[in-house]
């Protein structure tokens, strides 16, 4: 008979880490399947917000790469008009993945979306997208 571990699974609370926030380099997360494209049209806010998270851990690992098509995923998983500061961090962290990947034409649309909807640490984003279009040239 197969042995289980009794150990409680901690609690999943998925928190959106503030965009230029200082981080501590950590343990590389295991492999995780690569989350499922939500439905074209299908807003799911808390989705996004995990997912999110879920990039902004790959971006402090410099793991750009592979944090780029989470973090579409997550700016796909709010309405388009949202003003909520999860899709605020999400766009930046998208911008960033993209710039930081070698892809800075298009991460200059997510970071000048991320300034026009919020004001929250507008010097930091504004650095990135300063980075993303001398980049672009």
């Amino acid at each position: 008979r197969p042995q289980t571990d009794s150990t409680p699974e901690p609690a999943d609370e998925p928190t959106t880490p503030t965009p230029g926030e200082e981080t501590t380099p950590q343990e590389p997360a295991p492999d995780e399947p690569a989350p499922e494209e939500p439905p074209a049209g299908t807003a799911n806010p808390e989705e996004g917000a995990r997912l999110d998270a879920q990039a902004f851990r790959l971006i402090q690992q410099g793991q750009y790469e592979e944090a780029v098509p989470i973090a579409r995923q997550a700016v796909a998983s709010f309405p388009d008009t949202s003003t909520e500061m999860n899709y605020a961090f999400a766009l930046y962290n998208l911008g960033t993945a993209l710039n930081r990947s070698g892809n800075p034409d298009e991460a200059i649309q997510y970071l000048e979306k991320r300034l026009e909807i919020s004001t929250f640490k507008t010097d930091v984003v504004q650095a990135e997208l300063d980075k993303a279009r001398a980049a672009a040239g």
